[in-house]
């Protein structure tokens, strides 16, 4: 068992059997969109996500992390010839405007200190009509009874939202459409 002291889905870290599952539901939603796309992969990781994009009909993925570490593991563990893995960072992707038709970011906004400027790095790299896919914990679920403003028992988390708090941040650039797993 490696000693990361990150938070990260990895081959090599001991990850909860249900954390795992929640991953692999929200790589899976994700392959619904992807077919014949270019795709973006922010905070890839180790990549596992991004090989199963790349591997389910993407036209091209673009994986993107802020760690050496993991942009290593994942290249070490990438065969798809329409995988490229990259270090960057959420907030100044090494991308052009209207690079992607859909951008993938799955349990990253909680980790980033400026969101507005994420947010705004996914638009701009989007193509007009492109899409965002944004996963991230649900604050009263993960946290119930506190605010926005409150630290997040995860040490690893800048903040946590709840559903409105996140529609919120996300409206001003994106049309939103749905949203998965909501609890009533």
């Amino acid at each position: 068992m490696s000693t990361t002291a990150v938070e990260r889905n990895s081959d090599r870290d001991w990850l909860p059997p249900w954390t795992r599952l929640e991953h692999q539901a929200r790589y899976d939603f994700a392959t619904s969109y992807i077919s014949g796309k270019q795709v973006i992969d922010c905070a890839c990781g180790t990549g596992l996500g991004s090989i199963l994009f790349a591997s389910k009909g993407a036209l091209n993925v673009r994986a993107i992390d802020s760690s050496v570490d993991a942009v290593t593991e994942a290249k070490k563990n990438n065969t798809q010839a329409n995988l490229q893995i990259m270090q960057g960072e959420a907030t100044r992707i090494p991308l052009p405007d209207n690079f992607s038709d859909v951008f993938i970011s799955l349990e990253t906004i909680e980790h980033v200190e400026d969101d507005a400027a994420f947010i705004e790095e996914a638009f701009r790299v989007l193509k007009p009509g492109g899409i965002f896919i944004c996963s991230t914990p649900n604050r009263e679920i993960t946290n119930p009874g506190t605010s926005i403003m409150d630290a997040p028992w995860n040490p690893y988390h800048v903040r946590e939202y709840n559903l409105e708090e996140l529609r919120t941040r996300i409206e001003d650039r994106f049309e939103i459409q749905g949203y998965m797993g909501k609890i009533r």
